[in-house]
């Protein structure tokens, strides 16, 4: 029952990613995943008011220059300062929570830059995209992605860790979305209507 474990989604940096028809709190909300790359300026995750590259977008993130970076609408994009594209899984969670702000998490440790913008603004939002970001240099990531988790909570450092290496976790309270990608793309919690691009 670990995580990263199993089967994960593989991209091909090109044109793979997924889309899941499922709106997202705009305010007090945790995504979290595995991800493993060696590409440093490529996208990872966005939501967005329609399909992949069209019309407004959000809640992204994606590395430049091989950090990890966040932007959320009503703020300007931040840096966390962990460098994750050398090709090993990495956990990532991206918190936005009420009167504290933005904050990232790598492999359960807090990233010392933040973001005290507390909420998004982008209130329009339909899909969000697996494996693609506008923000990032090349939309599309090559890499792997595994154990994507979405909250309507602002998760703890402590959930985070004492979570993020379980494929289920102790307590779903708060899950909005789960995808294992165990041989298929179905989610196992929220996900009414997803699409694979070259998956």
């Amino acid at each position: 029952g670990l995580a990263p474990g199993g089967k994960a989604a593989s991209f091909n940096g090109a044109n793979h990613y997924v889309q899941v028809y499922q709106n997202l709190p705009e305010y007090d909300f945790t995504i979290e995943m595995w991800v493993k790359t060696i590409s440093p300026n490529v996208g990872i995750f966005s939501a967005a008011e329609a399909s992949a590259g069209v019309g407004g977008h959000d809640r992204n993130l994606f590395l430049e220059d091989g950090q990890l970076c966040a932007r959320v609408l009503g703020s300007a994009k931040w840096n966390s300062g962990f460098t994750i594209n050398d090709g090993e899984w990495h956990h990532i969670a991206f918190v936005v929570q009420s009167g504290i702000g933005q904050r990232i998490f790598v492999d359960g440790n807090l990233s010392p830059n933040s973001n005290s913008y507390d909420h998004s603004d982008f209130n329009w939002q339909y899909y969000f995209h697996i494996g693609f970001s506008p923000d990032a240099i090349n939309r599309y990531l090559p890499g792997s992605i595994d154990n994507v988790r979405i909250w309507n909570e602002a998760r703890s450092q402590a959930d985070i860790r004492s979570n993020m290496g379980r494929a289920v976790p102790s307590s779903s309270t708060g899950l909005i979305y789960a995808c294992l990608f165990e041989g298929d793309f179905n989610s196992v919690v929220g996900g009414g209507s997803n699409a694979f691009n070259g998956l």
